[in-house]
């Protein structure tokens, strides 16, 4: 627990403003408090009871904060201890902590409900006050998912629910509502069949399942009911698939010839709900080899009438929500559950133009004769849970690359009014990006609503293909074509940015791209003297910036020229800046000085001076340059240069930075204290200099 607390605290403190001064502890004040009932302090209690109030209760409006969070999760976790420890040594100060419990109730009711399950698992008696808490309890306990066997030393058993076993007999053992019963009972069956205890696990799943059929004749009185009765559906047949599952995986026959005699008896109630058992069943068991007999006897009660398309999708579909789940599973358990009147009622059965009950029999479909999953009618869904649909229908197409019918089920339901989520469309996005399919993305940009983030998705993946297109084509050889067609693509995505077709952030981005991509043609064709290509380059960039307004295709070719091998490539860089004076405007100074800094000449930063002085260069570009160059020189020793570099400066008036003048004179300090050091040891040599004997 405390390691817990540790780094939780070391985590979410660290995202935090740090007060200048202040050291924070690595815990809470919570666990001072523990420790002091634990030496036998007798306020220390007390002082819990406060430090709830004052640090959390009283402090509300921080509940949002996560360190707030677990500030209180983790003095539940030292209450709890401090409960249990009552427990085991009978301690009297219990009913103190029961009534503050009380107390906070209304508020917050973790602590009694802590409290009780105490109780139960010390066996101590259940009061008629705690049944109010009941549904807690329940909640509580149907949430807990792992199951562990051996009590814990470093967190409180309570919290790990250990004793659940015991806790789960007592409860059992009360007056409860069916409803209730049977949660507990299937809880029961789960903790009993983690535990191996598998005769034990099955008497509960036999008598929780019993007691769901027993509540289904009565769910349809009261639309609350209904609810109550259809939320016991998903449970129940998790725990059945659950225990199917690991039992044909682990060769347990006995047990899954006992769930084979419930399902038996389940259908003899002769209703379709009565079937679901056995449906449940076949479905866990089918795929295993092992048990081929036993799937074909439970299938051969499994009829189309029964089966659902959807109900299945819940056991094959990985990563379905649980609300998705829960609206399938108790749709079909509704459907099954009317199917028993053998009415049509609602969205389940739709009205038949004809009248069934004149049709001749000879006419009507053996409901027997085939178990192929009926078409389920179709119903309005809730809001969300067609998308949920059509999201794992399109996840699977994805996952197995059917291009095609992934693109046609998404034009088909975009018509229909339901397009994929925003993270499903990006999958899609992503697995057309990979194969290069510019014919798929168009026809999924055509249907995607103006401004919509899949749209600008679609847009920038369309344009990352058709850049790796034109590079492999240069690469292939195709300098001349592939040169052309970038700096048609490059304008015609500066139109569509212009004209407001795509979202400026994203034209930008796809601008980016071709950017790096301008960059990799023009140094390629600078370095290999490409002088074929060199006029064609000088020819788009500059119309490009005719045409757009753009220089960023200038400015790469010129810093090309400006780095490049041959003098002459210099001279024509020169030349460029001539002409078009205004470039020098939006050099970006840092990135061209960081690569002088690389190539390491000076000659390069005096060029830049040249520069300066030849045009109107913005102030911060002149400071930039100076002190770069006094860098470079007084990292070489250069100080004669240096110190004529500072006198320029100052004469044109331009700003040098404090730091690179104070590095300047350090190098001076030393080459003078060198200088010093050498003439003194040469004066001490000469004078106690040993005389020739």
């Amino acid at each position: 627990m405390d390691q817990v607390e540790e780094f939780m605290v070391r985590h979410f403190r660290s995202k935090s403003k740090k007060v200048a001064g202040k050291k924070n502890e690595s815990n809470f004040y919570s666990k001072h408090l523990l420790e002091r009932w634990l030496r036998g302090r007798t306020d220390a209690l007390e002082n819990f009871f406060q430090y709830f109030e004052e640090n959390i209760y009283s402090q509300s409006e921080k509940v949002a904060l996560p360190i707030k969070r677990v500030e209180y999760c983790v003095a539940v976790w030292r209450m709890a201890a401090i409960i249990e420890d009552c427990l085991k040594n009978e301690n009297e100060a219990l009913k103190d902590i029961e009534a503050f419990a009380s107390k906070v109730s209304t508020e917050d009711d973790t602590l009694m409900l802590l409290l009780i399950l105490g109780k139960l698992a010390y066996q101590k008696d259940y009061q008629d006050f705690d049944q109010q808490y009941l549904p807690g309890i329940i909640g509580a306990i149907r949430a807990k998912k792992d199951i562990l066997k051996s009590p814990s030393t470093l967190i409180p058993n309570l919290v790990l629910f250990v004793d659940l076993p015991q806790q789960l007999e007592t409860l059992l053992a009360l007056d409860l509502t069916p409803d209730d019963r049977v949660r507990l009972q299937l809880s029961n069956c789960q903790v009993r069949w983690k535990w191996s205890n598998f005769s034990a696990s099955l008497d509960s799943l036999a008598a929780a399942t019993e007691g769901f059929l027993d509540i289904s004749e009565s769910a349809l009185v009261t639309a609350s009911a209904e609810e109550s009765f259809l939320s016991l559906a998903l449970p129940l047949v998790e725990m059945w698939r659950e225990i199917g599952l690991t039992a044909s995986q682990q060769g347990l026959t006995p047990a899954l010839d006992y769930m084979l005699t419930v399902t038996e008896m389940c259908a003899k109630r002769g209703t379709n709900l009565g079937l679901l058992p056995g449906y449940v069943m076949w479905l866990a068991v089918k795929d295993s080899p092992a048990f081929k007999d036993l799937a074909a006897k439970l299938e051969a009660r499994v009829t189309s009438r029964l089966r659902g398309e959807k109900f299945e999708r819940c056991f094959i579909v990985h990563g379905m929500t649980e609300e998705t789940k829960q609206f399938f599973v108790k749709d079909f358990v509704r459907r099954l559950l009317l199917d028993k009147f053998s009415v049509p009622v609602g969205t389940v059965y739709q009205e038949q133009e004809q009248d069934h009950a004149a049709q001749d029999p000879v006419t009507l479909p053996d409901a027997t004769s085939s178990s192929a999953p009926v078409s389920e009618p179709k119903s309005e869904l809730p809001s969300g849970i067609s998308q949920q649909l059509l999201d794992i229908s399109v996840m699977e197409l994805a996952a197995g690359k059917k291009i095609p019918e992934m693109i046609d089920m998404i034009i088909i339901e975009e018509r229909q009014g339901t397009i994929p989520s925003t993270t499903t469309m990006e999958v899609v996005v992503e697995v057309l990006g990979e194969v290069g399919d510019l014919y798929s993305l168009d026809q999924l940009q055509r249907i995607m609503p103006d401004g919509s983030p899949e749209k600008e998705s679609i847009y920038l993946t369309t344009g990352k293909i058709r850049l790796r297109s034109v590079n492999s084509a240069w690469e292939s050889g195709k300098k001349l074509e592939s040169w052309i067609k970038l700096v048609e693509f490059y304008r015609e995505t500066w139109s569509d940015k212009t004209k407001g077709s795509v979202q400026l952030q994203t034209g930008e981005n796809l601008l980016l791209k071709c950017r790096n991509y301008v960059k990799l043609f023009v140094e390629e064709a600078v370095l290999t003297s490409n002088n074929q290509l060199m006029p064609a380059i000088q020819t788009g960039s500059l119309k490009v910036a005719t045409d757009c307004g753009d220089l960023a295709l200038l400015l790469v070719y010129w810093e090309a020229l400006f780095f490049g091998p041959q003098f002459e490539q210099q001279q024509v860089a020169e030349t460029l800046l001539d002409k078009l004076p205004q470039l020098v405007d939006h050099i970006k100074i840092d990135l061209v000085l960081a690569r002088c800094h690389r190539y390491r000449t000076e000659s390069t930063y005096r060029r830049l001076v040249e520069i300066c002085l030849k045009h109107q260069c913005p102030p911060y570009t002149q400071s930039r340059i100076f002190e770069e160059l006094l860098a470079s020189q007084t990292r070489s020793y250069n100080l004669g240069g240096a110190k004529e570099t500072i006198k320029c400066a100052k004469s044109l008036d331009i700003k040098l930075t404090a730091d690179y003048l104070q590095d300047y004179l350090n190098a001076k300090q030393e080459i003078e204290a060198q200088a010093q050091n050498s003439v003194l040891n040469k004066v001490k040599n000469f004078i106690f200099r040993t005389p020739n004997k």
